[in-house]
């Protein structure tokens, strides 16, 4: 079976139109329909259901287009590697809320997956939680971010791969007065002042704190901004999405699920036409990985 076989099939499956997808590969329908029926003795399964209209797959045909592209996306990273040279070299810059539990499960297994594959690659990952990352994506800072995905954030020139969502909970001192509490609503915050993680630092996520009380008509007392060590007194609150630990942070702090919260989005984000190499390489081990 030939590899462009497989390309002219992935095609055809897209479009699901001889015509377009012939026209789309520079060949002629009629040749396109030759090496499908051709694919289809070899494998001695019928892929696709013709008729003078359309097209569609079988059950068959879904499960050839499947393993198709995995092949095709593996013989092209190989390609791709083999041009460069027999070893990959360079560096790529990462950024993490490293804290988040279930980042942590994507990150480090990833970059130690990558750091074997690709001994000749420097890895560098560092702890960022809620920094505007649009900036240090567009000046190289990072090459790769996962972070926040906030409606307040300019999203022009970036391209995102969204993983998960948390809830947002709160954060208070042992004194205050919803520490025990099992949950607590976004009203009952709003009598409190807010103070909000690195605000000078974060303004997209501080907007988006802003967003979230006011699109509720609720009013906000907006206290100075919280340090990374979170010390809170006990007419005060914070708001982050849940990580770990989610019960205890440093002496006396706790934090508290909000009833009428909402989940936030978590993204991996990367610049779109970041010239560095390793980072489409990086890509692609990552979406194979993890889909």
């Amino acid at each position: 079976m030939e590899i462009q076989w497989l390309r002219e099939y992935v095609q055809l499956c897209k479009t699901l139109n001889y015509r377009k997808a012939a026209e789309q590969l520079f060949i002629t329908p009629s040749t396109l329909s030759k090496h499908v029926i051709l694919i289809e003795k070899e494998l001695d399964a019928q892929l696709l259901v013709r008729d003078t209209r359309s097209v569609s797959l079988t059950e068959s045909g879904r499960l050839f287009r499947d393993s198709a592209v995995n092949v095709l996306r593996e013989l092209d990273m190989v390609s791709s590697q083999l041009s460069r040279g027999s070893s990959v070299q360079g560096e790529l810059r990462i950024g993490g809320g490293l804290r988040f539990t279930k980042l942590n499960e994507i990150i480090y297994p990833m970059v130690s997956h990558f750091e074997k594959k690709y001994p000749d690659v420097n890895l560098y990952v560092e702890d960022i939680q809620y920094h505007d990352y649009r900036e240090d994506l567009m000046k190289n800072a990072f090459d790769i971010v996962f972070s926040l995905r906030l409606p307040t954030m300019n999203e022009e020139g970036l391209v995102y791969h969204d993983l998960f969502t948390l809830p947002l909970c709160a954060w208070v001192a042992g004194g205050n007065r919803y520490a025990d509490a099992e949950s607590v609503t976004l009203a009952q915050l709003s009598e409190q002042r807010l103070r909000i993680l690195e605000e000078e630092r974060c303004p997209a996520y501080a907007a988006y704190l802003r967003d979230l009380f006011a699109a509720r008509g609720l009013p906000l007392r907006v206290g100075k901004s919280l340090n990374q060590a979170m010390a809170l007194d006990g007419d005060s609150f914070g708001i982050t999405p849940e990580f770990v630990p989610t019960s205890h942070f440093g002496f006396g702090m706790g934090s508290i699920p909000i009833a009428d919260g909402e989940d936030v989005l978590f993204s991996l984000v990367r610049r779109s036409g970041n010239p560095n190499p390793i980072v489409d390489l990086f890509y692609e081990e990552f979406t194979h990985a993890y889909g």
